[in-house]
């Protein structure tokens, strides 16, 4: 399916996305996911898009590559307008009548996970916050933003990350200066944050097994890595996008 990105933002094009719905009526709790930089959304959608939709969650991930005619931007950085993508699918969801607009999350892997906390932190400027995000998740995220969030937020990274450090994570979460950046201290909106001991990054695809060495990184699947944070996903899900 297509869907546009966010009203306003540069470079807007019609996205690709994977769609998958729980059985039975009703107005579901929705869940968009945007990967990393190394793109693979289809993949993304057969591990975490189908689990969602096994828990109960309509799964909306996001291909935003395609359509821009690239497959990796690990080497030259995120693509000019990509932080619009989510809004995209955020809006496309609450249009259907399967989804409920008020439990709506976010949940980003790497890059995706970067893009996703700066969509939820609070803006300087009058520019709109992703519309009706209740929740956030971010898997092995780079750690640079102001630690202020504007929805309740759960950050997964393991502990052997040496592409996105899970110190940097534990630093910005505590609203502290790190990696050049200068934080000041603010309200925010709670931020659970897991380590995962002995995990690399990128430790819940099955796409890296064995581990591969990437731009002076390890990527390396981990299935008990991975099972604590299904654990963890899903509780948190559970709790934040259970109905009123």
């Amino acid at each position: 399916m297509q869907f546009a990105t966010g009203s306003g933002q540069p470079n807007a094009l019609n996205l690709l996305g994977y769609l998958r719905s729980p059985t039975g009526e009703g107005r579901f709790a929705a869940v968009v996911l945007l990967h990393g930089c190394r793109g693979d959304a289809k993949g993304l959608d057969r591990n975490w898009g189908a689990r969602l939709q096994s828990w109960g969650y309509v799964a909306l991930t996001v291909d935003s590559f395609t359509p821009r005619g690239i497959s990796v931007s690990c080497p030259g950085g995120t693509p000019a307008g990509r932080l619009g993508d989510a809004y995209g699918a955020l809006t496309y969801l609450s249009r259907l009548k399967s989804v409920d607009p008020s439990r709506m999350a976010l949940m980003g892997f790497s890059e995706g996970a970067w893009i996703t906390l700066m969509d939820i932190e609070p803006k300087k400027d009058k520019s709109p916050v992703v519309p009706n995000v209740r929740a956030a998740i971010a898997l092995y995220p780079v750690c640079s933003g102001s630690g202020i969030v504007s929805v309740p937020t759960l950050i997964v990274i393991g502990q052997l990350d040496d592409w996105t450090p899970a110190d940097a994570c534990q630093k910005m979460v505590a609203q502290e200066s790190d990696l050049g950046i200068t934080r000041h201290a603010g309200p925010s909106a709670a931020i659970q944050f897991a380590v995962i001991p002995g995990a690399y990054h990128a430790f819940d695809n099955p796409r890296y097994q064995p581990r591969l060495q990437y731009m002076g990184h390890v990527l390396q699947y981990d299935p008990a890595a991975l099972n604590l944070a299904v654990e963890a996903v899903r509780d948190f899900l559970h709790k934040q996008l259970r109905e009123p």
